[in-house]
């Protein structure tokens, strides 16, 4: 899933040209970052990191870090935009919290790799036709689909649906 927040950023990029693409990949993976860094810090919850509340609170930083340091509000915008567009993108292949009590939600394909594998795919190429509307291929498409082949292995699905198998656990026991 990792390879659809990249084509968010670069969807967000042919929006907002004027965003440098590292801003929008660090947007773009922000709920991910945090949840490992929680995950190093022996401090496990998916709450804090991919909730509906997490990700606002991310959204709303976000837009205010970029907001002040350009003073471009268009652009936060399109920054907090990228933010929220990780729960939406998650949504549709994992399986998540909503905010603490609320139920989890997505539709987990990661359960069902064959399903996964045409969503994903489906989804990798609309962001990417938006980033490379009139290029032709070049050498850095070729190593994105190589990615894309890659991110889609059989065992990385496994992983991901244990991962999201240990998120229910988690939450389900911090909820008792």
């Amino acid at each position: 899933m990792y390879i659809g927040h990249v084509g968010a950023a670069l969807a967000a990029k042919r929006v907002r040209a004027s965003i440098g693409l590292l801003a929008l990949l660090v947007a773009t993976y922000t709920p991910d970052w945090v949840d490992g860094g929680l995950c190093l810090a022996g401090f496990y919850n998916p709450m804090l990191s991919h909730s509906v509340p997490a990700v606002v609170l991310f959204s709303l930083v976000g837009f205010a870090l970029y907001a002040l340091k350009t003073r471009n509000w268009t652009a936060a915008l399109v920054v907090a935009g990228v933010i929220l567009s990780h729960m939406l993108l998650d949504w549709v292949t994992g399986y998540k919290p909503t905010w603490p009590g609320g139920p989890m939600i997505g539709l987990d394909l990661y359960s069902n790799p064959v399903a996964d594998f045409i969503v994903e795919g489906d989804r990798h190429r609309g962001p990417a036709l938006c980033a490379n509307a009139s290029a032709a291929p070049t050498a850095v498409d070729r190593h994105v689909d190589h990615a894309r082949s890659a991110a889609r292995a059989p065992i990385w699905n496994r992983h991901r649906s244990l991962d999201d198998e240990i998120t229910a656990k988690v939450l389900k026991e911090d909820l008792r």
